[in-house]
Parts: C-alpha cells; sequence; structure tokens
C-alpha cells in the first residue's frame, strides 16, 4: 500500500511508503531506463518505526528521510548515505508532552496523536535542519531540530495549536516567498490556516482561516492536498466529498502580503477535480499545469491547464 513517495534530489531514487496497520515500512528503488523503458529496482528497506506511515519526505540536500506515522506516531528521522541513498539507522523523534487531554473536539479523528506529514522547512539553520509536522489528532504543529553531524540528533523545539477540530494535514513553506509563514490545509474543519511562525523558536499563531471547497451544504468536505506555486503567488488545495456523494473539489488562493509583511488569502476560485476523493495534487515543472489524483474513481488523474497571468 504505497500512500506517499518522494524522490532523492541528486540521486535517481524513489522512496515508497508501505502503509499498514501493524508496522510500516519504507522502501528505496532506483530509477533505472532500460529498453526505453523506466524501470524501478528495490535495493534498500528500513522500518517505519509506526502503524500506518501517510507521508514521506526527503530534506533538499538529500540527508535525512522523515516518515510519518498516523496511527500514534511517531515520526521517524532516517539519515541517508550520501553517496548510495540507502537508509541508516531511523530515530524515533520524541514529542513534546500534549497540552489537552484526549479525545479531542472531534473524537473519532481525534483519540490520540496524528501525525499526517512532516516537511523540512526550507532555509534552515546553520549546521542543522528544521523540520515540521503536522498533527491531526492533537490540532498543533510541532517543530523539530536537527543537529548535523558524526552523530546527528533531532529533538522537538516547541509546538503552537490550531482551532481546535480543524485538524491539521499538509502545509507549505517558502523561504524564499514567505520568511516566517506556513501555510496549513486543515482537513477536519476544511479550511487553510495562514500561520505566522518562529520554527527556531517553535512558536508561532494563526493569523487568518479560509474555506477550502464549496460553501458548505448538506455534503461534509474533507481538506487533503496542498501546493505552493514556484512564485510563491497561488496556493491550491484539494478537498474531499466525505459523504462519496459526488466529485472532490479544487480550491485557488492569491497570497497577499500588507504593507508590514503580513501574509493573507484569498479564494478567487473552486471548481470540481472531474473524480471522487482527490488525495494529492502536483504541479508541472514547467507550471503550465496542475494534476490531481484521485483515489476512489476515475479518472485516476485530471490535468488542469494553469492560467499564466491569473493563476
Amino acid at each position: 500500500n504505497p500512500s506517499y513517495v518522494a524522490t532523492h534530489p541528486a540521486l535517481s531514487i524513489v522512496y515508497a511508503l508501505d502503509e499498514q496497520e501493524d508496522a510500516g515500512t519504507v522502501y528505496a528503488y532506483r530509477v533505472e531506463s532500460r529498453n526505453a523503458q523506466v524501470q524501478l529496482e528495490l535495493f534498500d528497506s528500513c522500518a517505519s518505526l509506526g502503524a500506518c506511515c501517510a507521508h514521506v519526505a526527503v530534506d533538499p540536500s538529500g540527508q535525512y528521510l522523515a516518515a510519518s506515522n498516523y496511527a500514534g506516531g511517531p515520526v521517524t528521522i532516517v539519515p541517508l548515505e550520501a553517496s548510495s541513498g540507502k537508509f541508516r539507522q531511523p530515530e524515533a523523534l520524541v514529542p513534546s508532552p500534549p497540552k489537552q487531554a484526549f479525545p479531542g473536539p472531534i473524537p473519532s479523528r481525534q483519540d490520540r496523536p496524528h501525525p499526517h506529514q512532516t516537511i523540512f522547512l526550507e532555509g534552515s539553520i546553520a549546521g542543522g535542519l528544521l523540520m515540521a509536522t503536522m498533527d491531526l489528532g492533537q490540532d498543533r504543529v510541532e517543530f523539530w531540530r536537527c543537529e548535523q553531524g558524526a552523530k546527528s540528533t533531532t529533538t522537538s523545539v516547541g509546538a503552537f495549536y490550531l482551532t481546535p477540530g480543524c485538524g491539521p494535514r499538509h502545509a507549505v513553506h517558502s523561504a524564499e516567498h514567505h520568511p516566517g509563514w506556513l501555510f496549513v490545509a486543515c482537513e477536519l474543519s476544511s479550511t487553510l490556516a495562514v500561520c505566522q511562525i518562529d520554527a527556531v523558536e517553535g512558536t508561532g499563531h494563526v493569523v487568518q482561516e479560509s474555506r477550502i471547497g464549496p460553501a458548505r451544504g448538506t455534503s461534509a468536505w474533507a481538506a487533503a492536498a496542498i501546493v505552493l506555486d514556484k512564485r510563491g503567488e497561488r496556493i491550491y488545495c484539494s478537498t474531499r466529498c466525505e459523504d462519496g456523494a459526488g466529485e472532490g473539489a479544487l480550491s485557488v488562493f492569491r497570497v497577499l502580503q500588507g504593507a508590514s509583511g503580513q501574509r493573507s488569502v484569498e479564494c478567487f476560485q473552486t471548481i470540481g477535480t472531474g473524480g471522487g476523493c482527490p488525495r494529492e495534487i502536483a504541479i508541472s515543472p514547467c507550471g503550465s499545469s496542475l494534476l490531481v489524483c484521485h483515489q476512489d474513481s476515475m479518472p485516476f488523474i485530471s490535468c488542469f491547464s494553469i492560467d499564466s497571468s491569473s493563476g
């Protein structure tokens, strides 16, 4: 059950998760071209050290991989060999103590910690890396500091909480365009949270929340994926119709910057994705197209053209 994949930034390697309810595994594949065909060759694997592993990410330098185990944690950091991309010894990270008791406002989904995604923050500190984990079960974002060296160590530096019951799922960050800001897609409330952060100090707060998807009606909507364009001007979010009654939706937001540097977002388009349960979305390398991957229906992938001027 390869629920998520990530590529190595320098080597021809794809890392894929095996999302199992008892114990997850991360696999490493070489990408090779043979007889004019692309083939994957499995060459390494390691335990994710948890169950229902939902997300994997590789840091921009290719030195570390982070795996988020949804069913109670933990977040796992795995050093990668520089020349081969093979796994070294995985480490289960110790989170900061929870601020609130379980279950949360939505008991069926917030019965315990549910780390859904961990990202490496751009523009990390000298001599180390900063990471952020979106914890759906605790409505919080946790920050980690990974000290690089002969024996790397990763520790929590703090966390901040979002609106109770919102369920943060995935996020985007850009040190180039929006330093000190994190944009979080919250699954349970189907909202986009604009957060001002200090990842070094492990602090943050929500400054704005905006609806993702159609206006509320008889159907329940759940935010899924989020991407930021290369210019840092537009955010795209997918949302799923939870009762299975119809197609998913894609919302497009302008990212606005105030005179004081304050960030906000404005939704200017919401359209159907053409299929059910859109999970992941991606912008093409040239920036002219956006791909939507559906879990429950055909077409499995829908392709949208992006207007170069309006987004």
